[in-house]
C-alpha cells in the first residue's frame, strides 16, 4: 500500500501546492485590483466638482476696482548658479506696472557669478549704490526709480548653503517688515509686466486668499533643441492643461486648492508670518507652506490670466529628477501633515490631497496588471488578472473575444491603452478651448496639441516616478522612526 500510496500522495501534494500558490496569487490580485479601483474612484471627485461648477454656472471672481498703489510688495528671488537667467528675471521685476517696494536676490553660495551678474544688471539700469557691508554674509544695497516709484534692491550672498526655505525665512525677517505682499520668484522664472497687478488685484478682492499664482509656460533661454526639449515641452504642456487649467481652476473655485507654484507665488505677508514662514522639513516648501496656510483658515487661488515663464533644462534625466523631487515632497507633506489635516476637518482639502497624491498610482497598477495577466496565462493560471476578469464577465461576447485576443498580444494591448490616453488628452484640449474664452490661453492650448503623443507617455513615466518616490518616503520615514526609538532606548538609564 505504501508503494501504491506514494504516487497518490505526491499528486495530492502537487495539487495542494498548486491550489495554495494559485490562491495566494488570486488573493494578491484581488487586493491589488481593489486598491486600483479605490484609487480610480478618487478621480470622481474632480469630475463631480467640474460638473457642479458647470451646473451652477460658477465663474472665478473678477478683479475689483481697488487702488493698488498703496499696496507694498516685496520680491524675494532665491538663486543658486543662476548667472544665465538672473538679469532677465530682474528686468521682468523692475518693469512691473505695479512696482515692488523691495527686491532681494538671495544668492545661496553659488559657484558661478550669479551675484556679479545681478549687480552688473542693476548698475546698468542706473540704480544708485547706497551701501556695501558684511555681516556674516555679503550685502549690497541699491536704490532705483521706476515709473515714479522708489525701489530698494538688495543682493545678499550667503557664505554657506542655506537651502531655499531657510534663505527665504531669513529674508522675511530682515527685509520684509511693513510690506503687504511677498512674491517668491525663482531665479529662472520671468513674469509678464502686469503679473503683480493681476495677482495682487485679485487677492485684494478675495480677502480669504493668502497664496496665489498664475499659469506657467516654458522658457528656453539656452535655445537648445533635441529629444529632451520635446519631453520638457510635453511635460509643461501636460501640467499646463490637465492640472493647471482644469484641476487647479476648479479647485480654486471650490476653495480646495492645496498647491501654488513656488516659482512665482504671491503670499500675504501677515498670513505667511502667522504660520512661521516656510517649513524646512520637506523638499517641497511651496506645497508645505500652502497646506500650513490652509490649516490656519486661509485659502489658495489660481489666476490663469497672469503669466509666468520658467526655464527648464532640455534634458530627460533632469526632468525625471525634478518630477521625482516634486513627488517626494508631496508624499512627505502627506505623511507629516495628514493628522493635522484630519483634525481641521477640511473635507475639500482632504479630497484634493487624496486624488492629487494617490490618484496617479492607478496608471502604475494598470501597467503592472497587463503583463502580469499575460504571465499568469502563460503558466496556466487562467482566470486571474484584469483581462481574464473582463473575458469571464462578458463570456461568449465580442468583449470576451477582444480580451482573449489582447491577452495573446501584449504590444497591441499596450498600444490600445496608449491610444485611449492620447484620445482622452485631445478631448481635454477641445474642452479647455471651449471653457476658456481668452484668445491668448486658447492659442497656447492649440499650440500644445502637437505634444499630446509624448504627453501620454509622460503620464505613465510620471506615475512610475510617483511610485518610486512613495516607496522612498515610506522607507525613509520608517528608518527615521526606528533611529529615533533606538536613540531614545540608548538614552534611557
Amino acid at each position: 500500500m505504501t508503494i501504491h500510496g506514494k504516487p497518490a500522495f505526491r499528486v495530492r501534494q502537487v495539487l495542494l501546492t498548486y491550489i495554495l500558490i494559485g490562491g495566494s496569487i488570486a488573493l494578491m490580485l484581488l487586493i491589488v485590483d481593489s486598491f486600483s479601483l479605490f484609487l480610480k474612484s478618487l478621480w470622481s471627485i474632480p469630475i463631480y466638482r467640474e460638473v457642479k461648477r458647470l451646473r451652477e454656472k460658477v465663474q472665478p471672481n473678477v478683479m475689483s476696482n481697488v487702488n493698488l498703489e498703496s499696496r507694498k510688495v516685496a520680491v524675494l528671488i532665491p538663486a543658486r548658479n543662476a548667472e544665465p537667467y538672473i538679469k532677465h528675471v530682474l528686468r521682468s521685476v523692475v518693469s512691473q506696472t505695479l512696482p515692488p517696494k523691495i527686491i532681494v536676490v538671495l544668492d545661496d553660495c553659488s559657484t558661478d557669478n550669479t551675484s556679479t551678474a545681478a549687480k552688473s544688471f542693476i548698475e546698468s539700469i542706473g540704480a544708485e549704490t547706497r551701501g556695501t557691508y558684511r555681516q556674516g554674509v555679503d550685502h549690497y544695497e541699491y536704490h532705483f526709480q521706476s515709473s515714479g516709484a522708489s525701489i530698494r534692491i538688495f543682493i545678499v550672498r550667503f557664505s554657506s548653503r542655506m537651502g531655499k526655505a531657510r534663505a527665504l525665512n531669513a529674508a522675511l525677517q530682515e527685509f520684509c517688515h511693513g510690506v503687504d505682499y511677498v512674491l517668491v520668484l525663482d531665479s529662472d522664472t520671468m513674469i509678464e509686466k502686469c503679473y503683480l497687478a493681476k495677482i495682487v488685484g485679485r487677492m485684494e478682492s478675495e480677502p480669504s486668499v493668502a497664496a496665489a499664482g498664475g499659469r506657467i509656460r516654458l522658457w528656453n533661454p539656452s535655445r537648445k533643441k533635441g529629444l529632451g526639449l520635446l519631453f520638457v515641452r510635453a511635460f509643461r504642456n501636460l501640467n499646463f492643461q490637465s492640472y493647471s487649467l482644469l484641476l487647479k481652476r476648479t479647485e480654486s473655485i471650490h476653495g480646495a486648492l492645496i498647491y501654488v507654484n513656488g516659482c512665482c507665488a504671491v503670499y500675504k505677508y501677515e498670513k505667511l508670518m502667522e504660520v512661521g514662514g516656510f517649513p524646512t522639513d520637506t523638499v517641497s516648501e511651496d506645497t508645505a507652506v500652502t497646506l500650513e496656510l490652509i490649516m490656519h483658515g486661509a485659502k489658495a487661488a489660481f489666476y490663469p490670466e497672469a503669466l509666468a515663464l520658467t526655464a527648464d533644462e532640455p534634458s530627460i534625466i533632469l526632468l525625471s529628477k525634478r518630477m521625482f523631487r516634486w513627488a517626494k515632497g508631496s508624499y512627505q507633506n502627506l505623511i507629516m501633515r495628514f493628522k493635522r489635516m484630519m483634525a481641521t476637518r477640511a473635507r475639500a482639502i482632504l479630497a484634493t490631497v487624496l486624488y492629487s497624491y494617490l490618484g496617479g498610482l492607478t496608471f502604475v497598477i494598470d501597467l503592472m496588471d497587463i503583463p502580469l495577466s499575460f504571465w499568469l496565462y502563460k503558466y496556466g493560471f487562467s482566470g486571474a488578472g484584469l483581462l481574464f476578469k473582463i473575458a469571464y464577465a462578458f463570456h461568449l461576447s465580442w468583449l470576451s473575444a477582444a480580451a482573449g485576443f489582447m491577452s495573446s498580444n501584449p504590444i497591441l494591448a499596450l498600444s490600445i491603452t496608449y491610444l485611449m490616453g492620447v484620445a482622452g488628452m485631445l478631448l481635454l484640449n477641445i474642452y479647455l478651448i471651449v471653457l476658456y474664452r481668452d484668445r491668448k490661453i486658447g492659442g497656447e492650448i492649440r499650440q500644445g496639441i502637437i505634444y499630446t503623443p509624448i504627453g501620454a507617455v509622460l503620464v505613465w513615466w510620471q506615475s512610475i516616478l510617483c511610485l518610486a518616490a512613495f516607496i522612498n518616503v515610506i522607507v525613509e520615514s520608517a528608518y527615521n522612526r526606528f533611529r529615533l526609538r533606538l536613540t531614545a532606548l540608548q538614552l534611557t538609564p
